[in-house]
């Protein structure tokens, strides 16, 4: 043995179970603090910590079960036999973490047969100690802490059995032609839960409490999928913002249930049940290792370590109990049944002791992440030649590349909310296209008669290829936007600055997905375009900024509006090949500038601007009503994403429960607001 690592093994000989339970106990208080900030969509880092815990906890607590069997059999270790129960509870896990992302729970068989071989091996822990054939303290705590432990794991299997059967059933094997049938015997269920509650008054912070809860089914149908199909029926309307907010609080809800952890099966009576006992047994067995007499006879450490093993679990019994008693679950249950008046209570110490402190640390102003995630075309040259970037080629992990080094997050700007609102709270026009289908058309025609004529190219592409095509055009446009229009103001107009910020923000979202998220798109889209593009601009650009594409489109407007290709440094024979989507952009984009810079078109740069604002909302609507269910409870473990917010609007205005008014009524009720505004200030 080399003599530098002799004294780490007697060290490790000697301490290494102490070590080992005290880190087992020191992940979970970190998964307790931690884990419900896996919603904060932009610390990777932390999400990292988070991901390293989970996969920690298991492995610490299971070694040192086993080492364990080995060291208790000493008589001055016999007090370890009152820590086998103790990792038992550890290996069931928090509350707000049972898995951590929902592949997790089609592993339930294996926790499952894990879950037996422990139990197995904490039994024989304590049997091997020999406390168990002598009456004592001692024995009565390891037998109350073994009771705890089995309940916390058991729970955690049925926590993980239940969600898989949920995501099995429902998520990934409902096929759509079972599901065209199914919305009329669906929406009855629905439809008898929404009626059936007394309302609170509109616009009372816990009648949005009240409405998300009793509006669950409508997600949960959503999860269920396609989104397109869920239908129910309602016989009440709401203001969008209402609804918005509903929406938002849903999230958080569904996000307790037991697709990622606990939090359903804690809100029920054996949940409470099962808490109650786990506290009452933890609280007992710590009095009763107090009460012990004869300690003298264990080493101090081993003392040391069973008084910070059982008070932790004690604590984090006790903040168990705490968040399933002041939580918007249990205040949604107490509205049901009419106490609301206890309701309120609860959702008061919930807000100001977990919702409050958690907006400062993670959601803003929202219970939703509230992020979104970018990625930009021009500066995908960049990260091409990169080493990370070939070893992700060459193990096939180029999405997963993308979606974690090549992509930032940002906050959603207000204006895409916003816009949503107004556009799920607008009535249909005759001659316009339902928003559910319209993919940006009816932005063209509002904007510009001869942009609904000349573009309508771009919107009926394929959705990938549209998505590409205006990526290229907009941050052309945006560049042309800052340089040549407002290039001679210091400082853009407050809303023009946060149109260019938002249409930007969105236009590098719906790019992500895409690059990184196809599966959040229609079927049958996929990477392969958003692959060939970057071919494309890296041969015919290589790393040229946007700027630099301006420059070349300004100089080559006649050849682009003629259907020619666009001639670069780098392709000599560009009138030879085929139109790509590099080509369609740079036409879209000097379309929209040669359209702005021709005189007597009646077309000015900021309503442009508004008008690509809103076709990519209007995109973003068609999506999200669109996409394929498995998205939105796949992101519920980041917080939920901004697709599932629009699905969530869409399916609540495709079923009336959103008033819609006219164009005219909406502009009237805003200019109402901003001179009330103005007069109050």
């Amino acid at each position: 043995m080399a003599p530098r690592l002799e004294p780490l093994v007697v060290f490790w000989s000697g301490r290494g179970i102490h070590f080992m339970v005290v880190l087992s106990f020191a992940v979970q208080i970190t998964l307790m603090l931690l884990a419900d900030l896996r919603r904060r969509a932009d610390w990777p880092v932390l999400k990292v910590i988070i991901w390293s815990a989970y996969m920690l906890a298991d492995t610490v607590a299971i070694y040192a079960l086993g080492h364990l069997s080995v060291v208790v059999r000493l008589p001055e270790h016999h007090l370890m036999a009152l820590w086998a129960p103790v990792l038992l509870v550890h290996l069931g896990g928090q509350d707000n973490i049972t898995a951590y992302a929902i592949e997790d729970n089609r592993l339930w068989l294996r926790h499952l047969q894990t879950f037996g071989l422990q139990l197995v091996a904490a039994g024989y822990v304590l049997y091997a100690s020999s406390i168990l054939s002598h009456p004592s303290l001692l024995r009565s705590a390891a037998i109350l802490m073994f009771v705890v432990g089995v309940v916390k794991y058991g729970e955690r299997v049925l926590a993980l059995m239940g969600a898989d059967r949920f995501t099995s059933s429902n998520l990934f094997t409902a096929g759509e032609e079972a599901l065209r049938e199914e919305p009329a015997r669906r929406s009855d269920v629905v439809g008898q839960r929404v009626m059936s509650k007394k309302p609170l008054g509109q616009g009372d912070i816990y009648e949005g409490l009240f409405r998300a809860y009793s509006l669950l089914d409508v997600p949960k149908e959503m999860f269920e999928g396609p989104t397109r199909f869920v239908k129910i029926k309602n016989g009440r309307r709401y203001e969008g913002e209402f609804m918005l907010k509903v929406v938002a609080m849903q999230l958080t809800m569904m996000y307790v249930r037991p697709l990622v952890h606990k939090g359903h099966g804690v809100h029920t009576w054996y949940g409470f049940l099962a808490r109650s006992i786990s506290l009452l047994f933890t609280v007992v067995a710590l009095l009763l290792f107090h009460a012990l007499g004869d300690k003298d006879g264990y080493t101090r450490l081993d003392v040391l370590v069973t008084k910070v093993l059982l008070t932790g679990a004690v604590v984090l019994e006790a903040v168990s109990v705490l968040r399933a008693v002041f939580s918007m679950w249990t205040a949604a249950l107490l509205y049901e049944r009419k106490w609301y008046k206890l309701g309120r209570v609860v959702q008061l110490v919930e807000l100001v002791f977990v919702i409050w402190p958690m907006k400062l640390l993670v959601l803003g102003k929202s219970y939703w992440s509230g992020h979104m995630r970018q990625h930009d075309l021009f500066k995908v040259p960049s990260q091409i030649g990169s080493t990370g970037s070939r070893m992700a080629e060459i193990i096939g992990m180029e999405s997963l590349w993308d979606s974690w080094f090549s992509s930032w997050s940002t906050r959603v700007p207000k204006d895409i909310i916003n816009m949503v609102l107004e556009l799920v709270s607008t009535t249909t026009k005759v001659g316009q296209i339902d928003i559910r289908k319209s993919r940006g058309q009816n932005a063209l025609n509002k904007g510009n008669l001869l942009f609904g004529e000349e573009l309508a190219w771009s919107v009926g592409l394929d959705l990938e290829e549209s998505i590409l095509v205006w990526h290229i055009a907009t941050h052309v446009y945006l560049e042309w936007f800052r340089t040549k229009v407002h290039q001679t103001t210091t400082k853009q107009p407050k809303r023009i600055a946060d149109l260019c910020k938002a249409t930007k923000a969105l236009c590098n979202y719906m790019f992500f997905l895409l690059a990184s998220r196809p599966y959040m798109l229609p079927y049958p889209v996929n990477r392969q375009r958003y692959v060939q593009l970057c071919h494309d601009s890296i041969t015919l650009l290589g790393r040229c900024h946007v700027r630099d594409l301006l420059r070349a489109i300004s100089y080559q407007t006649e050849r682009l509006m003629e259907g020619q290709t666009l001639k670069t440094t780098r392709n000599t024979c560009s009138l030879y090949r085929t139109v790509s989507q590099l080509d369609k952009g740079c036409k879209l984009a000097a379309k929209l500038i040669h359209t702005i810079e021709g005189a007597g078109r009646g077309t000015n740069a900021d309503g442009t601007l508004e008008m690509i604002f809103e076709v990519w909302v209007e995109m973003l609507c068609y999506t999200a009503y669109s996409c394929n269910e498995k998205s939105h409870a796949k992101n519920l473990t980041s917080g939920g994403d901004l697709m599932t917010i629009v699905a969530l609007m869409m399916v609540y205005m495709s079923n009336g429960f959103i008033i819609q008014k006219s164009k005219e009524e909406e502009e009237k009720k805003k200019t109402s607001d901003e001179e009330a505004g103005t007069s109050s200030t």
